[in-house]
């Protein structure tokens, strides 16, 4: 992830030009209660075919939000 793209592996190939919003819970946190997650916009510009199929996104536009709640646990 840079400030301008993110490459992800995804379950299945997508469409260069399609529009993508990926939520990144954060492992940060204020206090010890308040979380904060990324919201991230943007359009898939190349894919890579393979055993695990990779996208690369550039950013079009990004926002932190903040939640009370525990993000989820990364296995």
């Amino acid at each position: 992830m840079s400030s301008v793209g993110i490459l992800i592996a995804t379950d299945r190939v997508l469409s260069p030009g399609s529009r993508v919003e990926l939520d990144v819970d954060g492992p940060f946190q204020v206090d010890d209660q308040v979380f904060f997650k990324l919201i991230v916009t943007g359009r898939i510009v190349r894919t890579e075919r393979g055993s695990v199929p990779l996208a690369g996104l550039k950013i079009t536009s990004h926002e932190f939000r903040t939640t009370r709640d525990r993000p989820i646990p990364l296995s």
